[in-house]
């Protein structure tokens, strides 16, 4: 019986380790397609094109938010509310960034917003990130970010991991 009860205990202390350990870093270099988004209600929205790139220290990130497709210019020349119309349907932002454990925080050197990029260092973006399978990574953006609560899909483009 001494023995059953020496087993449990020790069975209980491994088991609250394990649930204790943090979870283990996520490697995101390489380049990731956007492939799916899900809102904060957990409802699926079309995904319009999407590219996030990592290296070791830095990423770059550009996609374009909401299902509408964007309009192209009617002319060689566009007019400033065709250019205005384009400057509001694209996200781009590029800096430093770093994981521990399933937690990614961003920092902006360069944005698309220049409020955003003028609080650097202090302008940060979370997200939680879980990569299944090696290709597919899942990023829900968390905080106070106007993101917070979407989960971006994303497929690692074949080839593109830094080994």
């Amino acid at each position: 019986m001494r023995r059953i009860v020496s087993v449990l205990a020790i069975l209980t202390v491994v088991s609250a380790a394990w649930r204790a350990a943090p979870a283990q870093d996520v490697d995101l270099q390489g380049a990731w397609l956007v492939t799916n988004i899900t809102d904060a209600e957990g409802k699926e929205i079309e995904a319009q094109p999407g590219l996030y790139i990592f290296t070791e220290t830095h990423y770059s990130i550009m996609f374009v938010p909401g299902t509408d497709e964007r309009a192209q210019f009617a002319g060689s020349d566009p007019t400033d509310e065709e250019s205005l119309g384009a400057y509001k349907t694209f996200i781009a932002n590029s800096g430093r960034y770093q994981v521990a454990g399933d937690q990614l925080t961003l920092r902006a050197y360069v944005a698309k917003d220049p409020d955003y990029m003028a609080s650097f260092p202090n302008n940060q973006a979370y997200a939680t990130v879980h990569i299944a399978g090696g290709d597919t990574l899942h990023l829900t953006y968390a905080g106070e970010f106007f993101l917070s609560g979407i989960m971006f899909t994303l497929r690692r483009v074949e080839g593109s991991r830094v080994p």
